[in-house]
């Protein structure tokens, strides 16, 4: 199987919604093994897996913890990263598991935090970061946009992510200037 060919009816079955690019996201619906034989089939296209939510790595994989299920699914690709809602993100590669602390953030709420958590990974990890500060960065960026009322307007823009990743210690990336808009 190859990133050219259409989406993999398992695929399409077991998960509500697929999302490709150098990052692939599943939102969970099937039970697993069903999961798991899907997500096996799709790590064939990635080279990093993004599941959102500990509960949904350890329903896809039948194992009892997030590092557990992350080793499993990280048989067949280079990253996997776990969100860990409040607690942050981790992210297993390379066989060593690298954890990103959550934020102290007042949440309003939490739509859309995960999928800008992993725009702002892909972003980090474009930009030339390890997938320590990678992870660092889209926590940073997912834990800002639980601070409003919507999905939407939490994402904030460039410039506030890199004030508030300066004022928090992260060191700065580098941003080609046409992302900087």
């Amino acid at each position: 199987m190859s990133r050219d060919e259409p989406v993999p009816s398992p695929l399409r079955r077991a998960f509500d919604e697929i999302r490709f690019g150098p990052t692939l996201t599943l939102n969970l619906r099937a039970q697993q093994p069903t999961a798991m034989q899907a997500t096996t089939q799709a790590e064939a296209w990635l080279r990093t897996l993004q599941v959102q939510g500990a509960s949904e790595a350890l329903v896809i994989t039948g194992e009892d913890t997030p590092e557990a299920a992350a080793e499993r699914l990280g048989a067949d690709v280079e990253i996997v990263v776990v969100t860990l809602g409040p607690e942050g993100a981790m992210a297993l590669v390379d066989g060593e598991i690298v954890r990103a602390p959550g934020f102290e953030m007042k949440a309003v709420d939490t739509t859309g935090a995960g999928d800008l958590l992993c725009a702002a990974f892909v972003w980090a990890d474009l930009a030339g970061a390890d997938v320590e500060l990678a992870l660092r960065w889209a926590v940073l960026y997912g834990s800002l946009s639980v601070t409003v009322p919507t999905g939407a307007a939490g994402a904030v823009t460039l410039e506030r992510l890199l004030a508030e990743g300066s004022t928090r210690g992260l060191p700065p990336l580098a941003i080609a200037k046409e992302t900087q808009t």
